[in-house]
């Protein structure tokens, strides 16, 4: 697979993937600073299921600033830049759409029960218990 080699298409390839990168360099990373050692951060990213190589690897981060003064890749200048920011946003917004909303099918289906539950109480999946039913019925005698 080729790729343009840049920063910029190796996130939003990830997020196309649905792959939390601050999350995989999070679990890395066992000192908690933000940074990776740059074998271990190139063989983490070439293992992702993305189709990048070594050598694209290389090209994407031969021109960066994201080495600290050890060589170690600083990974929070990625999970903390603007473009990922947003595509998290956005991943987020998206998920929460899927989770909250009711499709066409499952609203016809809620609909027919409101239906038969208001129609009569005490059938199926009611809106109405059987007490507030019979409880209704005392107070309207």
């Amino acid at each position: 697979m080729r790729h343009e080699n840049t920063l910029t298409d190796l996130i939003r390839e990830a997020f196309q993937k649905r792959l939390s990168l601050k999350t995989v360099f999070e679990s890395h990373d066992a000192t908690k600073v933000g940074v990776l050692p740059r074998r271990k951060f190139y063989r983490i990213l070439e293992s992702l299921p993305l189709g990048y190589d070594l050598q694209d690897i290389e090209e994407i981060f031969a021109n960066t600033s994201l080495f600290d003064s050890y060589g170690n890749i600083d990974y929070t200048h990625i999970t903390n830049s603007s473009l990922y920011s947003t595509l998290e946003k956005t991943e987020i917004n998206k998920q929460m759409r899927e989770k909250y909303t009711t499709t066409e099918s499952e609203i016809i289906e809620i609909q027919e029960n409101e239906r038969v539950s208001i129609e009569n109480p005490l059938i199926g999946e009611t809106l109405f218990s059987k007490q507030a039913y019979n409880e209704s019925m005392i107070i309207s005698s």
